[in-house]
């Protein structure tokens, strides 16, 4: 395994579910919505504006965007939720969603090779 295979496995597998529970423990903040939209947006526009002069800060600027709509779409499925499972399961399904990007990854890497 090389050593950028690495970081993004490390990103994708560390950094993304520390990031998305950091986020969600911030839930009881009425105005966490509204910033992870406006960040999702910004990640976005970020990543298409740089994709030709440094795709690799552009990769990143999508791999955040996600991470942080993921915790989005849960905090909103939380928050509508009655049932104290249901609650856990969206919590858990959103913990995996995280690591998604790197299935990409290597499928794109298995696909050139």
């Amino acid at each position: 395994m090389t050593a950028a295979a690495l970081l993004a496995y490390a990103v994708a597998f560390v950094a993304g579910p520390l990031l998305y529970v950091a986020i969600l423990k911030l839930a009881a903040v009425n105005t966490v919505p509204a910033a992870l939209t406006v960040a999702v947006v910004t990640s976005m526009a970020l990543a298409v504006s740089l994709r030709e002069s440094v795709p690799l800060l552009a990769l990143a600027c999508l791999w955040l965007s996600w991470v942080l709509a993921v915790a989005l779409m849960i905090l909103a499925l939380r928050r509508r939720a009655l049932s104290p499972r249901l609650k856990r399961v969206s919590f858990v399904a959103g913990l995996l969603g995280t690591t998604l990007p790197w299935f990409g990854l290597a499928t794109a890497q298995m696909v050139t090779f």
